[in-house]
Formats: C-alpha cells, structure tokens, sequence
C-alpha cells in the first residue's frame, strides 16, 4: 500500500488526462486496493474544483485519484481520498441504498456506457460505507426506473487517506442495451469533502457548477462489451394479495437483446416465506412471469430479489425491487354508472349494477343504498343490481359491508352522484370512450401546444392556432402537476405513499374553483411519473380528491408506465419515444420500436377497464437537445406509431410538441396529413360499437376493423422498419366487399375472408367501406410535398448548413435554456428558417457567437433569420480584433442580409443586440431562427 500511496502521489500533480482500463486480476473487494492490478493501472488525479463555485481556487487541498480495472464480466473501480485531518472526516452513514450519504465524506461516480450523454448511471459511496446509485435519462432530466442493481462496494481508511473499492457486474448496467454499448465511456469521479475548509466538491472532469455536466466529462477506453447474453431487463414486481399473507408475484421483464429460451428464476426476500427456483421460459420481448402460490411475512412496502440464470447457469439479469403488497378484501366495479361515481345528463339514472369480488368468506355482504337495505351473498355479488332514488340534491350515499358472524369485517363507501348540466363543457368516459357535450369525441390535441413556450412569432402569424394548421378539438387543459402547484412537492412528500399535505389539497381545489366558469376539457395530474419515483398511492389520493371536487372533467397523466398509475387518472397517456439516432454507421436505428407503443397500450388494456382511456403522446421532436446523434421522427414511423395505438384502443392523440414538429418537412407535413385523416375518420374510430376480431399471421402487423352506423374502416399497420407480408382473417360478419383505399385513389375487392397485404416499412393502409376523402389531398401527393419541401431545405446554399458538430456556439448567460447547445447547433443551421434557435431570457447582455475550429468559411453574404433584429451588430474575428466589414444591409420582417459585395473569411462571428426589457409574451423579444453564410 505504501509503494502505491508513493505512486498516487507523484501522479496528483499530473494533467487531465484520457485513461484505458486495466485488466483485473484476483480482486477482493475490501477497500484497500492493494492487490498488484492496482499498482499497474493508470491513475486518474489532479482533481479541480467547480469552476464557477471557486474560481480563485482552481486546486482542492486534499486530491483525490482512482484507477478503472475491468475483466470479462465486471468493472472495478478504486477510489484513493487523500486527507490530511482523518479524525475529521464524517463517516456516519453505513446505510444502503441511501440519500443521506451526502452529510458524509463522499465520493461519486459517473458514466455513460454508450459514450454520449443522453444517459449516464451514477454510483456514490460514502466514507462510513453507505451507498446510493441512480440511472438517468434524457440528460439526467428523468430516471426512468427504480434502479436498483447488485454490487459490492467496501471503504477502508488509512493513516492519511480513505479509499473504496468497488465491483460492478455488467448486469448491474442492465438499463443500457447491449447495441448501444461501446468500448469507450464518458467517465468522471468526484468528491464531496466535508471537513475542515469551504472548498468542499472537486472532480476529475473539469466541470463549471454541478456533478451532472456530463457533456464535460473525460473518456475512458476498453472497458469490456456486455454481451448480449446479459441484455436482459427485470422491469418491476408486481404483489397480488389473495388473502391477507398470501398471493402471487408478477414479475415483469424484457429480452431485449439476450435469446429467449429457458431460464432459471431465483426470488430471494426477507419478507416473504422461502420461494422456490423454478425453471420459467423467456419468449417474445416482454414477459410476464406468475409465481404462486406465494407467502407473504407483512404487507406494505417489501424488497425482493430477483436472479435470471441462462442454461449454462451464468447471472444472465438481477436486481433488487421495491415491490407493494397490500390486501383489499373487496373488489368493486360500477356498471351503472359506469364513471366517476356518477350519471352525467342525458344518462339513465334510476340503478346501481355492478360487481364485487369479494376475497374473504364471509355470511353475506349488506348494501345500504340511501335509506333502503338489501342483502346478498358473495355469488349474488358476483353481478348486482338495485334500485336507485336520488334526493334534491343528487347525491346518494352507498355502502357495501361484508357480514361475517353478524359482525362487519369490511366496508367500503362511496357516493353515487346525479349530475345536473353544466353551461360550460362536460366531459365524461362512455364504455373506453371518450364523451364531450354528449359526443362522442377521436381526440385530437398537443401537448406544449401554440402558447408562448418556443414557439416564434414567424410561426404563429403563420398558424395563430393549432387548427389553423391542422384539425384539433382538444386545446383547454388545467395543470394541476402537484410539484408546480406548490414547488419542493416531490422532495417533501410526492415520492412516498402518503396522504398528500393540506398545502397541496388546498392549492389544487384554488386552481379547480378558479376554473368553475371556464371551458376546458381535461385535468392533467402529472407528467412522466415515474421518470421521477412518484407514488402511485399519493397520486390516486389527489386523483380522488380532485374527482370529489369536479366529476365533469376527466384527469389524464402521460406516462410510459401507464400500467403503474391506471388508479391515478381517467385518460392514460403511453408515451414511449421512438428516440431515432443515427449511428456510427451512419445507419438510422430507433432506440424504442414501434412495437412498445402497442405493449404500453396493452398495460392498460388488460384491465378491462370501460372507464379508462387509452390516449397516445408520440414523439415529433429531437433529442438533440441531448444526444448528439439524434434525429427527428419523421412522417412514416409518426403515423405507423399513432396508428398502431389506435388498433390496440387508443382514442386520441397529443403529440409532443408543437414547435418542434415544424423542424422537419416529413414531419410537419406528414402530421399535418395524419390529423385530417383522424379528423376524417374521428366519427368511426369514436364509435360505441366494439371492434370487429381480426386475425393477422405476422406479429409486425396491427390491425383494426370498426364500423359506425353501416360505415366501417379497417386499418393495417406495419409497425417495423422491415416489408411484412401477412394474411389477414377478415371479420365473418362484415358486410362489405368493395373497399376504397384511403388517400390513394384506388379499390380492393375482398370478396373472401381472408386478405393478403404486402406492406412496406411502417406502411400504414387504411380502408374505408364508402369513399370518404373528398377534398383530402392523397398519400402520394403528399409524399411529394414533403420531398420538395425537403429539397428546398437542403438546398438554400447556406455553406454551414450539414457542418451542426463543427460549429462551436456561445452566447450571453440565459436565465432559461431548454434549448441547449447541442440543439442550438442542430436548429441554427438546418435551413428551417421560421422556428427558435435561440431564445434568451433573465440576461443582463445580449450577444451570440458562431466559432469555425474546424473549418474556415469564405462569404460574401450573411443572412440573419429571427424576430426584433433591428439594431444588430455583426462583427467577424480578423487579425486578433473584432471587425464590422463594410456592408449593404436590407431588413425584412424576419431576416436581415449583410450583402459585402467581397469575399471575407473567418474563423469567429459574433452578434450584438440592443439591450431590451425581457418578457416571454413581450412583442419585442429576441428570437433568433437560422444564421446562413452565403459565397
């Protein structure tokens, strides 16, 4: 240890520096790093502070160094804590899996497996042993999963150091799929030192503010590839309780890209008797696996480890679940009525049916309905119905109590409403369909829609609405998200399973009874849940409250887990981003198949609840904000995806986000042709009659077939990147023979029961039973648009456009940047010349620069897209100096040319603005849209 402890020190005065993994050798994980694959690894050291947290102190007074071993199946990282005042240091914690690490001496580290920032895994351990680890998306925007993975990490302290020690398997990275998996990472080590000097938080990475820069931090190569046999994802458990210490498990998991076949499923908990290994076998993507009977020790809130082994008897995926058992004996469900506890107008009101399950034996259950009593026994309450008389006031109190030995053991309360009509909008839920004003309603909406939020003023004289672009009949919605109702929600309460505060109720009746008058349709409760651990328990609390409050507007929430919240809201959202990138290949690939829409669909599907609606937030946007590969969805995946939701259920659709889809012609005007075909087709795809039961031999392709008052439309979907060919088992009883193909101009004769399709990649071919696209322009027509839209994109002789990467960006300090750096380099020379780049905001200076590292642009004409760009002062780098050359100057409304009548050359461009009082709804704000250098 002394020999090395020499080493360390030596190497602390060295440089940053890119490091390679070491191979690893006999490594036992106690914190003391001193076996020799230690000594021979390369030292990462000369740890810096935050730069803009100590400008003046660039050095820690106590440095840190590690060192990074891998072998096939684990990396090894050791951490070496320099610190002169050892019986200092704070080393309370010891927990697991705990926040409360950070009042410690700490240490942490990031990485990104996939060598982009998109999504990196963080692991922290403190000085008193304790831990704590998180996976976040998007940027460390989101932590789509509850991540939990199996590891060792060990400290030691020494006379004038602590250290760590730590093995993570490759399975323990089971959130990053082994396609996406690279030999280099993006990598960083950080330290929080509590004691005894103010410069507290250092780092390997040179970083300005915070830990989480991880577009900063360093590389480091030949760390091992997870083999594909290890690409497997244990997503939840799910606890089914039977009775009061007993029930099942379902435990949910997808292949991704490991083989399917058999597999061995260990359950190891403290709070469950032993449970059996069993073989189980592992088929398609996702899976559901049931275990029981299982025997539970106490409800509430358990922890269950789950181990898949492959045939060879290799870890194949483990991780540990923090799963929910909770026992209700009585189950019910209202038939009538069928929603919110209540009969909207125009709705017979005169009986109360249903079912209850009933999970106790019990002598009887006694159903108080107002002042009149009835009796039944448990097969009785198997499919009820009684008589209902409402009061004056429309409100009749039922209470059903399981009877056992004459003495309750159960009761369950709840009020049936008789609704009287409203002079501002009613929204209600009809057998999974959704009713407004007493019509049934194909939702056509956005999420993030014209308001001001980084929409131009260009586009908005352009489209003043959404439907001055295309239909839409869903634009009022309430935000009641707890956590912008009252800030610091989720820290203080949100992500645990209580009662939400009286601070929250409060704040959200404020915003219901402020709304009593207004049109709207729907109250959106939360956005992406559980990107953020928000408890399901807490948010089926707000839900209820705010029904009890408002029963004639439904509460929608988008998640990507709709399954986990289905008790939280009436109108569930799946949102499972197709995320394009195009890879090192150059090849485009999506990170998440269209075929995980339909399985989020699905999730909600199956609980064959009439009173829920299945809605859909697809992608059309970018995820340049992050990734430095992403793409936009374009036309094809858009509407195969929209499709595909609609023949698993889907009644509407709110895609994310206006401004964005106008990126991109495919995709602005290939939504444009998806909204009038729903909007055409709303009236069938809304219609009370069930589905007609299609079968199609190929997996890859959707189908729907629904008809409406002797209309019918047959949709088939190819939901892959492939040609599919299937056969399709037409519905017996259809009627119709001659079929008019939608948007195409043309004809099928189905004269038998069975089609045969051929569909391209993504091919969405609708059918109709009557000619219903009068005045629509076709398929191929708008195929057409998009590619002389695209070409006219492409092709406006700006010499930076297709350069994004080789374009450095700098600006004034912005108070607010959704738009980050990477997605102002995407925007600003893309030759969309109507949609924000830039927009600052909260600045005290406005000026913006354009560096060219790579490349030396010559020009003759510069021209500057944006809004409020009179007084402009644009100046090129020459000679050490900045220079304003010479220049005819014409101002339009929204672009400005610099005509120099010469060629220049540059290697920097900068633009001054005039100083202006910022506001967002301000008609002077500075927007800034497309910058082209033209020769």
């Amino acid at each position: 240890m002394s020999k090395f402890l020499i080493l360390l020190t030596i190497l602390s005065i060295l440089p940053l520096q890119a490091l390679d993994v070491a191979p690893a050798d006999r490594v036992v994980v106690d914190g003391k790093l001193d076996e020799v694959c230690w000594q021979k690894a390369e030292r990462g050291s000369g740890f810096t502070m935050l730069t803009s947290r100590w400008p003046n102190a660039q050095k820690p007074l106590a440095d840190t160094a590690f060192s990074v071993l891998a072998d096939s199946g684990n990396i090894y990282i050791g951490v070496i804590c320099y610190e002169p005042y050892m019986d200092k240091i704070v080393a309370n914690i010891k927990d697991a899996n705990t926040p409360r690490l950070w009042a410690d001496d700490a240490v942490e580290i990031f990485f990104a497996p996939t060598g982009v920032s998109d999504e990196f895994y963080q692991f922290a351990v403190g000085a008193g042993g304790a831990t704590f680890q998180m996976f976040f998306g998007e940027k460390g925007v989101i932590r789509p999963d509850a991540y939990a993975p199996v590891y060792d990490a060990k400290v030691f302290h020494g006379k004038d150091f602590w250290s760590v020690e730590m093995r993570i398997p490759l399975e323990a990275l089971y959130m990053t799929r082994s396609k996406f998996w690279k030999s280099k990472w993006l990598f960083n080590v950080c330290r929080q030192r509590m004691n005894p000097d103010k410069y507290r938080w250092s780092s390997y990475a040179k970083l300005k503010g915070t830990f989480f820069e991880v577009d900063k931090f360093n590389k480091i190569d030949k760390f091992p590839l997870k083999p594909s046999a290890k690409d497997i994802y244990i997503k939840n458990v799910n606890c089914v309780m039977t009775a009061p210490d007993s029930g099942k498990l379902a435990v949910g998991f997808d292949r991704c890209g490991a083989p399917g076949g058999q597999y061995k499923m260990t359950i190891k908990s403290a709070d469950l008797e032993n449970v059996s290994p069993r073989n189980v076998t592992v088929q398609g993507n996702e899976n559901i696996i049931e275990i029981t009977p299982v025997e539970f020790k106490r409800t509430g809130k358990i922890t269950v480890n789950v181990e898949l082994r492959n045939q060879k008897g290799e870890i194949a995926a483990v991780r540990n679940y923090t799963a929910n058992a909770v026992f209700v004996p009585m189950q019910l469900q209202l038939d009538s009525p069928a929603y919110s506890n209540a009969f909207f107008p125009g709705q017979r009101a005169d009986r109360l049916q249903g079912k209850l399950k009933l999970l106790l034996d019990v002598d009887n259950v006694q159903v108080t309905c107002g002042t009149k009593t009835y009796k039944i026994t448990a097969r009785e309450a198997e499919k009820f119905d009684f008589p209902l008389e409402f009061p004056a006031d429309g409100v009749v109190p039922v209470k059903f109590a399981m009877i056992k030995n004459n003495q309750v053991i159960y009761d369950h309360e709840i009020k049936i409403r008789k609704l009287p009509p409203l002079a501002t909008t009613m929204v209600w839920i009809d057998n999974d369909r959704l009713v407004i004003n007493g019509k049934n309603t194909f939702v056509l909406g956005w999420y993030g829609g014209e308001g001001e939020w980084l929409v131009s003023r260009a586009l908005r004289e352009k489209y003043p609405t959404q439907g001055a672009k295309h239909p839409v009949n869903v634009t009022n919605w309430v935000n009641l998200q707890v956590n912008r109702l009252v800030p610091g929600t989720e820290a203080r309460e949100s992500t645990r399973d209580v009662y939400p505060s009286a601070a929250v109720l409060d704040a959200v009746k404020k915003v219901i009874e402020n709304n009593r008058k207004n049109n709207f349709e729907l109250y959106y409760l939360e956005d992406e849940p559980e990107c953020r651990a928000v408890s399901a328990v807490y948010l089926q609390h707000v839900y209820k409250y705010i029904k009890e409050l408002d029963p004639y507007h439904p509460v929608m929430i988008i998640s990507r887990e709709p399954g986990k919240y289905v008790d939280c809201a009436d109108i569930l959202n799946p949102h499972p981003y197709l995320n394009p990138v195009v890879n090192e290949d150059g090849k485009r690939v999506l990170k998440s198949e269209v075929d995980v829409i339909r399985r989020r669909c699905e999730e909600i599907r199956k609980t064959c609840r009439r009173n829920k609606i299945i809605m859909l937030t697809p992608q059309t946007f970018s995820y340049n904000i992050n990734n430095t590969a992403a793409d936009y969805t374009n036309f094809d995946e858009t509407n195969s995806s929209i499709w595909s939701a609609v023949c698993h259920g889907a009644q509407g659709i709110t895609p994310y986000i206006w401004y964005a889809h106008c990126g991109r012609p495919s995709l602005s005007l290939g939504t444009d042709y998806i909204f009038t075909s729903l909007n055409r087709l709303g009236q069938i795809l809304a219609s009370p009659e069930k589905p007609l039961e299609m079968k199609c031999s190929n997996r890859m392709v959707d189908t729907h077939c629904i008809g409406y008052k002797g209309k019918y439309v047959i949709a088939l979907v190819n939901i892959s990147n492939a040609e599919q060919n299937a056969v399709i088992d037409l519905p017996p009883d259809l009627p119709v023979k001659q079929w008019y193909v939608f948007r195409e101009n043309r004809q099928m004769q189905l004269a038998d029961k069975k089609m045969t399709v051929a569909l391209e990649p993504y091919q969405v071919m609708v059918l109709t039973s009557e000619k219903m696209d009068e005045a629509l322009n076709t398929l191929a027509d708008t195929r057409k648009l998009i590619e002389q839209n695209e070409s006219a994109r492409c092709n406006r002789g700006n010499i930076l456009f297709g350069k994004h990467r080789d374009i450095e960006v700098s600006s004034s300090f912005c108070g607010y940047m959704y738009q980050t750096f990477m997605e102002q380099q995407d925007c600003m020379f893309d030759g969309v010349v109507n949609s924000i780049s830039w927009l600052p905001r909260n600045y005290t200076e406005l000026w913006y620069e354009l560096a060219f590292p790579k490349f030396v642009p010559k020009f003759s004409k510069i021209r500057v897209w944006g809004d409020n760009l009179k007084g402009m002062k644009l100046m090129i780098w020459k000679f050490g100096e900045w220079k304003t050359p010479a220049a005819k100057i014409t101002e339009e409304k929204y672009c400005t040319e610099y005509d120099f009548g010469k060629t220049w050359s540059t290697v920097k461009v900068r633009m001054e603005f005039p100083m202006r009082t910022f506001n967002i709804n301000s008609k002077d704000r500075l927007e800034l849209y497309e910058f082209e250098m033209l020769k």
